[in-house]
């Protein structure tokens, strides 16, 4: 049992040693390439651009129903008011009115 876990440990230390290299090779496109036993692994990390969103829409824009509320099918036509959708909707009622809208 024991020298299973020096062999399992050594194998992760050289892991985090070829991690490591190719980060600091890599750091400017993130991604590095690790040698396995299997062959090649290309590993990507990072945030994802975010397109720029554009000016805010209408309300009136955004509730295609025109009950209006914007509920979370509507709110996916204006991508930062649906990644905000629960902390917009303060009322907790599954949709956002005109004034939580604007607030």
């Amino acid at each position: 049992m024991y020298k299973s876990a020096i062999i399992a440990f050594s194998a992760f230390a050289a892991f985090l040693a070829v991690t490591v290299q190719a980060q600091a090779q890599d750091q400017a496109q993130h991604r590095s390439e690790l040698q396995t036993q299997d062959g090649t692994v290309e590993v990507h990390w990072g945030q994802p651009t975010v397109a720029e969103p554009g000016p805010k829409p209408a309300f009136a824009e955004l509730d295609r129903d025109h009950n209006g509320s914007i509920d979370e099918n509507e709110a996916l036509a204006y991508p930062p008011l649906a990644n905000d959708f629960i902390l917009t909707d303060r009322d907790r009622n599954g949709s956002i009115s005109a004034r939580e809208y604007q607030r």
